[in-house]
Parts: structure tokens; C-alpha cells; sequence
């Protein structure tokens, strides 16, 4: 990169910008939503059971697990691609699990923080944050840094599967553990109105740092600001 190039981050929000601005001067939808919700919501197919965790973080004396800022993490299950390291490369080319925990994500050596995010097929600014977040946890994991995604609803609305965690995967060579949610955590804990949602995540408490849907220029750097402490 030449002296005073944007980096990732960089020309992510610079073209967010434009976007912005180019659909407010042609006031109409510009195709693909920027940021919108599907018509049914996120909502839960089945019910998802807590159950203890030897080893995972307790909520607070007398409290619950959430999803809120303040909130400890349950020990989510997901399915998909998981990886230790960006360095392994596209994580499709890895083993398929049907069961990823974030007690799994804890368990690797390295890292402080991660960065959850929740996104669609669909959602127009999840496909622009997919193409910098290869880069970005290139950089991030160095520092400590972790990225798991979860696509949760395919280009029809539907709840996603395998087949779009392939896609999306293969399309953005996805570096960093990509997974659906076939048990219903996202929509029961974390209830999103709309994508992209990112959640910052304290990895030994699993507490919640940060949560922000739609396009929030500020998560990132509030992530990198954790990693630096």
C-alpha cells in the first residue's frame, strides 16, 4: 500500500459515503437495501435451551444471560467453518462442523476479543463489510483480535443453511470462522431488527462491549480500541 492510501476500513466508509449520498440526490432505494429489515424479523424456529457450560463464563449473581450491552454471552452453538488463524486461508477448504460453540472460540490461544457479526444475503452493507473483513482480521488477530460471522437468512429471507455459508464464503474467501444458526441463537439472544449487526465481545468474561445494527461506522474502531488496551 503507497504512502497515504486508505486502508480497508478506509475505503469501506469512503464508499459508504458516496452511497449515501448518491441515494439521498436521487431520493429512491437504490436497489439493494442499505439498511432494512426482512419482512418476518429474525424471529426463533425453535425454542433454544441454556444449559451450564463447565469452564464458560457465569452471568452476573442473579442474572441472566443476554445479548445486551453488559450482558455475558450464552455458550451459542453455531454450524459452519471454524479456524484458528486467517493465516489457514478460505474457510471453506476446512472441515464443515454442525456444532461451533463460543466456549470453541475461548479455547484458542491468542486472542482477547472478538468481533461477532450477523449478517444476510440479502443485506447489501453485510456484502460490503464481508469484502474488507478478510483484511481487517488479518490485521486484527495480530493483535488479538477475532471475527466469527453468522449468516442468518439467505437472499429469499429464509434462515440461511450450508449452502449460503458456501456461497458466501467462496464469494468474499472468507479467512475467519463463518457459520448459520440452525438453533435459533442469534434471533433468541441478540434479536436483531435489521443487518449488519456487530457485536464486540470481551473473550474471558464473554461480556458484551459494544452492540450496533445497521451501518455503524464506529464499531470497528471501538474493536481496535479494545485490542490496544
Amino acid at each position: 500500500m503507497t504512502a497515504g492510501a486508505p486502508g480497508p476500513y478506509g475505503r469501506f466508509m469512503r464508499g459508504r459515503i458516496v452511497g449515501a449520498v448518491v441515494c439521498l440526490w436521487g431520493a429512491t432505494a437504490c436497489g439493494d437495501n442499505l439498511v432494512g429489515a426482512p419482512p418476518d424479523g429474525f424471529k426463533p424456529r425453535v425454542p433454544t435451551e441454556v444449559t451450564p457450560t463447565v469452564g464458560y463464563p457465569d452471568p452476573p449473581a442473579g442474572g441472566e444471560y443476554g445479548g445486551n450491552e453488559g450482558d455475558v454471552l450464552p455458550n451459542m452453538t453455531f454450524a459452519g467453518y471454524l479456524t484458528s488463524s486467517p493465516e489457514l486461508g478460505p474457510v471453506t477448504g476446512l472441515e464443515y462442523k454442525e456444532s461451533i460453540t463460543l466456549e470453541d472460540v475461548r479455547q484458542l490461544e491468542g486472542y482477547t476479543h472478538m468481533l461477532l457479526t450477523v449478517a444476510a444475503e440479502w443485506c447489501k452493507p453485510c456484502r460490503e463489510e464481508a469484502e474488507i473483513l478478510p483484511e481487517l482480521f488479518d490485521a486484527w488477530a495480530k493483535r488479538g483480535g477475532y471475527v466469527l460471522s453468522v449468516i442468518n437468512q439467505d437472499r429469499l429471507y429464509n434462515t440461511a443453511d450450508k449452502r449460503a455459508v458456501d456461497a458466501w464464503g467462496k464469494r468474499y474467501a472468507t479467512n475467519y470462522t463463518l457459520t448459520h444458526d440452525p438453533e435459533g441463537w442469534i434471533a433468541n439472544f441478540l434479536n436483531p431488527s435489521t443487518v449488519p449487526l456487530n457485536v464486540v465481545v470481551d473473550l474471558e468474561t464473554m461480556t458484551v462491549l459494544r452492540s450496533r445494527v445497521g451501518e455503524d461506522r464506529d464499531t470497528f474502531r471501538f474493536f481496535e480500541q479494545q485490542l490496544d488496551q
